[in-house]
């Protein structure tokens, strides 16, 4: 346990107190319970575009899903399922190109 003395102003300028406290509060992870050393990436839309899901998770329940902008990305289970489940754009074949001429 961590105590500090805090110099309160007071009458006279003689009041002081002191804190104790049990140092930073571990986040635990949302899926299994243990400390959570990483947050979800996964970009959110509608009202709160701009933001991430942002759920706590450990390394377990996250494994790393790659690289964005050089910093690695993850997620937490529900949504690594969805970044899984989402199609490449690379392997998406090309839109076929339709001619007047075939219609005739």
């Amino acid at each position: 346990m961590t105590c500090h003395r805090f110099d309160m102003p007071g009458r006279n300028g003689k009041g002081w107190a002191i804190v104790c406290t049990r140092g930073r509060a571990q986040h635990r992870c949302r899926y299994c319970g243990v400390v959570a050393d990483r947050q979800c990436d996964w970009p959110l839309r509608g009202a709160k575009d701009g933001r991430t899901c942002s759920a706590y998770v450990c390394s377990r329940c996250a494994p790393d899903c790659g690289t964005a902008n050089g910093d690695s990305v993850n997620y937490c289970p529900p949504h690594a399922r969805m970044h899984a489940a989402k199609p490449a754009a690379a392997s998406m074949p090309e839109p076929e190109q339709l001619t007047l001429e075939g219609l005739k």
